[in-house]
């Protein structure tokens, strides 16, 4: 039942990205709101990037990529066995704890949510649009502790990480880190690939762990060219936090004395290290394509995402499909949906 319920909610989805405001429902009403007090409660949650994720969702939810994903996994009957599964959501994109709470009802869990303040609004909305749509309780709550639980599954930073390993040590959990995504130019991508890469960079203001923040630059690449081929994405600057960023950023560049080219909505800064700040992208020439392996496979455990069309990349994902992740393409590849159902 709770896969014919994601499948309505998937058409729910689709129906409102796709209709007109003055026929909405009642209940896409409702949503609207939910979706208007989401930006006022998290700046960086713009409508724009809110319907880009649900548009996404909407997709996944398809009862052909549902069905797809869901046909190697031998699946409990009934949802909310007595087993409670505690989730801690991270809250730098819309709805990115999303993923654990489908593969949480799929696998029969009920759930106790702690989620983010900085994303408080738009699960609660999407979590009773699919209850409306299931035919008995669904088993969730959202908490503001973990109080009862069998297992977990948190997102925080490092910091945190160390603190919930040491916490949930007791009962099975996934902690996730820190991570972020690359990208590697070979010298002989088109502009449209190159413009496709601008998805990866800037969509939700390049703060998802998918989101690209280290670029790996040939010798002979021309910085001007990455940047003219991302003229489409210059309105982020237009964002009062996004253009902070970049005003701040650009200051410690120039009082820093750092190697790097100000491409006047984002700031490209030679640096070997992985994290850059919003409005800001780390890059590092390579003579040898080796050099980026090996880089690579040293930080393996702090990378998301590769994305780029050089053949002597592992695991790469084309330019342009950081942010369209499928419902196989696990949080620090770790198959959540086995875990959910061997524990």
């Amino acid at each position: 039942m709770i896969i014919e319920s994601l499948e309505k909610l998937g058409q729910f989805l689709t129906q409102y990205l796709t209709k007109s405001p003055e026929f909405f429902t009642q209940e896409e009403k409702e949503f609207s709101a939910a979706i208007r007090q989401a930006t006022f409660e998290n700046k960086w949650f713009t409508e724009e990037n809110i319907l880009y994720s649900l548009s996404q969702w909407a997709e996944a939810l398809e009862k052909e990529n549902l069905h797809t994903f869901l046909q190697n996994y031998t699946l409990p009957e009934s949802t909310g066995k007595k087993q409670n599964l505690g989730l801690i959501l991270a809250g730098n994109i819309p709805l990115v704890g999303l993923h654990d709470i489908f593969c949480a009802l799929l696998s029969g869990w009920s759930i106790s949510i702690k989620s983010s303040s900085k994303d408080d609004i738009l699960p609660k909305a999407i979590l009773n649009l699919l209850a409306a749509r299931y035919s008995k309780n669904l088993p969730y709550e959202f908490v503001d502790r973990l109080t009862d639980y069998d297992a977990v599954i948190a997102t925080g930073s490092n910091n945190t990480a160390s603190y919930f390993e040491y916490y949930f040590k007791h009962v099975p959990h996934i902690i996730r880190k820190n991570r972020t995504s690359v990208a590697v130019i070979s010298g002989n991508e088109s502009h449209e690939e190159l413009q496709l890469l601008g998805n990866d960079v800037f969509t939700y203001f390049g703060l998802g762990c998918r989101n690209v923040t280290k670029l790996f630059l040939p010798e002979s690449f021309l910085l001007p060219n990455l940047v003219s081929a991302w003229e489409k994405y210059k309105k982020v600057v237009m964002h009062s936090g996004y253009a902070n960023n970049y005003e701040y950023q650009r200051a410690l560049a120039v009082l820093n004395k750092e190697d790097y080219y100000d491409g006047e909505f984002v700031l490209l800064i030679k640096k070997d290290t992985l994290h850059a700040p919003p409005a800001c992208l780390y890059f590092s020439v390579y003579r040898d394509p080796q050099e980026v392996v090996d880089y690579i496979s040293e930080n393996k455990e702090s990378i998301q995402c590769i994305s780029g069309s050089a053949d002597f990349l592992e695991y790469k994902i084309p330019f342009g499909k950081c942010q369209q992740p499928q419902w196989n393409d696990f949080a620090d590849g770790v198959d959540t949906l086995k875990f959910l159902l061997e524990n």
